[in-house]
């Protein structure tokens, strides 16, 4: 999979639970008989002056997140109490664990685009927890 050649777009954008932020499917790699997928990938686009709010992913042992911020760009990035603010088209990196509390807050006046890649993969919206 090549996530460089993703063209943000022209994406057929699904909308989540959180307001203004938007996903689409990549790829998902799936056995037939298997409930949970052995791998997941989605492009996340995050509209201007809008969030994901804090969360965190109930998961077993041994999974992770892993978020890709290709083009950079200016936001917070928020796990537990530490908020890290990035403001540049540097590409980022972030590993989320299971039960880890985080958020992406976009500052900007243009779209945040990232990647969320699972392994295991995703298994629908029921799995994340908001936290106040």
């Amino acid at each position: 999979m090549i996530l460089s050649s993703i063209d943000f777009e022209s994406i057929e954008w699904q909308p989540t639970p959180s307001p203004g932020v938007y996903v689409y499917c990549i790829r998902e790699k799936r056995r037939q008989g298997e409930e949970i997928p052995r791998f997941t990938a989605h492009a996340v686009r995050v509209d201007p002056n809008h969030e994901i709010g804090l969360h965190y992913h109930i998961r077993e042992e041994g999974w992770v997140e892993r978020l890709v911020f290709p083009n950079g760009g200016n936001f917070e990035f928020r796990r537990g109490d530490n908020i890290n603010h990035y403001s540049d088209p540097t590409k980022t990196h972030e590993r989320i664990k299971p039960y880890e509390i985080y958020a992406i807050k976009n500052r900007a006046d243009v779209p945040l685009y990232l990647f969320s890649i699972m392994k295991p993969g995703f298994t629908g919206f029921g799995e994340i927890i908001s936290v106040k």
